[in-house]
């Protein structure tokens, strides 16, 4: 029997060595990066809120601060590209005006291509969408005018303080489920509801925690809504206990909360505070994770990001009578004038941001109140990608309801309060995987050993 030489076969196993220690020495280059900053975003003058009609808040201007709202900022970096996660103790996200021209100062100043700026939905912010009302002058509203430039240049700061501080960091992760959070749409069975907890942590390289990162979902509305004073909520309160046990900043990023609140004593809602047992009992679930959480550097470091922009005929006509009427009747005229103007052609743009760190784990930040059937969908269908829902991101689009929930009707479904075409949210979660699995595609492309070539 002839043997064929071993030349050919002893050159393929090189020339393969040769591309995987190519490839682990441009990973070994690579090195992860994260900084933190954070600034009080709390309104100091008298300003309209955010969060209920005036069936529940007849006089809708604030009148003081039980605790402060801040905006905290987590930057992470691989490879010169940065991501900004952002935190607002806020009911939504800026004005999406105001988020495009955030993005581009902080891209050209600080070199960060994606910022997912995520409200947590606290119905004790300012109102963020408010316009000029024609020939009307009120010194509330100016002073929300104010607040709005103001906002702005705290954070495009605090973005580029905490793109300044980046240093070498290691980074870890855990899920658990958690009871706190309950649907208060529908008794249907099986009940849907995103029961995930999730906990992120980024330490220094010496093992020094530099943040963690909280995701759930749930409306934070458990500060009576007769007090008009702002406040986190219960997010505030879990937020600062974590701090204060571990030393290290908190981030709360909300998830798919639009048929999920607390599991309070819905008796009580609106007569008494109930924000401070569940956030305490939140920071206990926390920092139990917290305690299995193990931090290491990335194996592959790396960030990458993609925006998709949708386009969606309204399901109700603004410009209608008694629509307008409503509306006006309920939120003012500012804030009625302001949702006509934005989605004067009879059509809504709602913005999904997806970010994959280092090809395991997906943010996926979109511009509404969204069910968190959908987020339970999403994740159940980005096969061994981990992947969080954060809602109220990027600009808000009112509620974003499954068909399911369409079909059973009541508030969040119906026309007055979702707005987008039937069928819509399913859309864009289907998008939102595609995003993650096209982005896992390049990332393995451009970081993963590349089989060797004869």
């Amino acid at each position: 029997m002839t043997q064929r030489p071993l030349v050919p076969v002893v050159a393929l196993l090189l020339l393969m060595t040769i591309n995987a220690l190519s490839a682990w020495a441009e990973d070994a280059s690579i090195v992860f990066r994260a900084g933190f900053a954070q600034v009080d975003i709390t309104p100091t003058a008298p300003v309209p809120l955010w969060g209920y009609g005036k069936e529940h808040r007849p006089e809708n201007v604030s009148t003081g601060i039980h605790d402060p709202l801040f905006a905290k900022v987590l930057v992470l970096e691989a490879d010169e590209s940065r991501a900004a996660l952002v935190g607002l103790d806020l009911g939504r996200a800026p004005f999406e005006p105001t988020v495009r021209r955030i993005q581009t100062v902080v891209r050209q100043r600080a070199k960060v291509d994606h910022v997912l700026f995520v409200a947590s939905h606290t119905h004790h912010g300012p109102a963020l969408e408010l316009v000029p009302v024609a020939d009307k002058s009120d010194p509330v509203l100016e002073n929300a005018f104010a607040y709005y430039a103001e906002l702005e240049s705290k954070l495009v700061k605090a973005i580029v303080a905490a793109a300044d501080n980046v240093e070498e960091a290691r980074i870890g992760w855990v899920s658990g489920k958690t009871q706190i959070n309950r649907n208060r749409h529908t008794s249907e069975e099986p009940v849907p509801r995103d029961d995930e907890l999730f906990v992120m942590r980024v330490d220094t390289v010496s093992g020094k925690p530099l943040a963690s990162v909280v995701n759930m979902a749930a409306h934070p509305t458990n500060h009576p809504h007769s007090n008009n004073q702002f406040s986190a909520d219960f997010p505030g309160v879990m937020m600062a206990a974590v701090e204060e046990e571990t030393g290290a900043p908190c981030i709360f990023l909300q998830g798919a909360a639009g048929d999920m609140q607390c599991d309070v004593d819905d008796s009580q809602w609106g007569k008494v505070d109930q924000m401070v047992a569940p956030g305490e009992a939140l920071a206990a679930e926390v920092l139990a994770l917290l305690g299995d959480l193990h931090t290491a550097a990335p194996a592959h470091p790396d960030v990458r990001g993609v925006e998709t922009t949708f386009s969606f005929p309204l399901r109700l006509d603004l410009t209608d009578p008694a629509t307008a009427g409503g509306m006006r009747a309920g939120f003012g005229e500012s804030l009625y004038e302001s949702y006509r103007g934005k989605y004067e052609a009879g059509v809504m743009h709602p913005k999904l941001t997806t970010v994959l760190l280092h090809g395991e784990l997906a943010f996926v930040g979109a511009s509404g109140e969204f069910f968190s059937d959908l987020s339970v969908q999403l994740k159940a269908n980005v096969g061994d990608t981990k992947a969080l829902f954060l809602g109220y991101c990027n600009g808000h689009d009112m509620y974003f309801p499954t068909e399911r929930a369409i079909a059973q009707g009541g508030y969040g479904a119906d026309p007055g309060s979702a707005w987008v075409t039937p069928g819509g949210p399913e859309k864009m979660m289907e998008r939102a995987a595609y995003s993650i699995a096209a982005l896992k595609r390049t990332f393995a492309r451009d970081r993963l050993p590349r089989p060797a070539q004869e």
